[in-house]
């Protein structure tokens, strides 16, 4: 992970550029990087947030620590099961829900954007989570770029 130049943060907006290329392989990039990229906002202005979503981010990041006090996320919600391999984990889906949110929360103090580069190489997870966060109401506006179009989500 890396902190992108085009990441910035001024009193008006924040901007965010996530770009899959070569990224194929590499679970949860998208959530990843966005977390990356707007963590010094959050930390610095916002740090109840992180407090909030601290099994989410915990469950992302097992080397970091982010609340001492909190529950693993096994213990708040089921992992897979074979009866279960057709659906939608419930960890997955809080995590994907649980960073959508984050960010939503983010976006009502500052206008955010995030632009998403190069989805056909994106992975699943993270595709899901594009689309959730493009439904989510609040001050902040998604848009994919792949190949060499442009498109706005939501």
């Amino acid at each position: 992970m890396y902190k992108d130049p085009s990441t910035f943060v001024t009193h008006k907006e924040i901007r965010v550029s996530i770009s899959f290329e070569e990224k194929l392989f590499h679970s949860f990039y998208g959530l990843k990087e966005c977390w990356w990229q707007l963590r010094d906002v959050v930390e610095n202005h916002h740090p109840e947030l992180k407090r909030r979503f601290s099994a989410e981010l915990q469950f992302l990041f097992p080397e970091e620590s982010f609340n001492e006090r909190i529950d693993p996320l096994e213990a708040l919600a089921a992992g897979s099961s074979e009866r279960r391999l057709s659906k939608e984990s419930e960890q997955i889906f809080r995590v994907v829900w649980g960073i959508s949110k984050l960010i939503q929360f983010v976006s009502y103090h500052s206008p955010l954007q995030i632009r998403f580069y190069y989805l056909a190489e994106a992975d699943r997870v993270s595709l899901q989570f594009i689309s959730y966060l493009s439904s989510l109401k609040g001050k902040h506006e998604t848009t994919n770029t792949c190949w060499r179009g442009s498109s706005k989500l939501g």
